[in-house]
């Protein structure tokens, strides 16, 4: 999933010359995505200077004080105009929210709908600047059981 971010705004946007902005984004429990963030000025889309940065942390909605995330990613690579990492869908949280694995087919829910939030620092966390909220919609999974071992959020 590519995910874009204007940098004057904190809008996450379409693509960088077409700026419409996104207000969901839709993953699937269990599943290791390949997310690429680029960060756009203008309509340009340009690597973070300095020393960069990058968090992604998907919350339960509401839960702004929680230290726990559903989902969490701060191991960012470097691409070309991009920055790369596979956050891990399969975690404690996130199953119990979903009552996802607890052999218990009368309580499962087809998707829970979580707060979505990139941060960013280009000078090595001395400052920092957010994304706006979003929602992050996470679908329950068909198949299960090749997702391997369960991570924490």
């Amino acid at each position: 999933m590519n995910l874009y971010i204007d940098k004057n705004t904190g809008n996450f946007i379409t693509d960088p010359a077409f700026k419409s902005e996104i207000t969901k984004v839709d993953f699937k429990r269990g599943d290791a995505a390949t997310l690429s963030i680029g960060f756009v000025t203008g309509t340009t889309q340009a690597l973070l200077g300095g020393t960069p940065l990058v968090i992604f942390a998907i919350k339960e909605s509401g839960k702004y004080d929680s230290v726990d995330s559903l989902v969490y990613e701060d191991s960012f690579v470097e691409g070309a105009s991009t920055y790369d990492a596979s956050p891990n869908f399969n975690t404690t949280d996130l199953n119990d929210l979903l009552f996802s694995g607890d052999a218990d087919d009368t309580n499962d829910v087809a998707y829970v709908d979580a707060m979505l939030e990139v941060t960013f620092s280009d000078d090595n966390g001395v400052t920092w600047q957010s994304s706006k909220t979003i929602t992050a919609r996470i679908y329950n999974d068909v198949v299960k059981g090749n997702e391997g071992t369960v991570q924490s959020g």
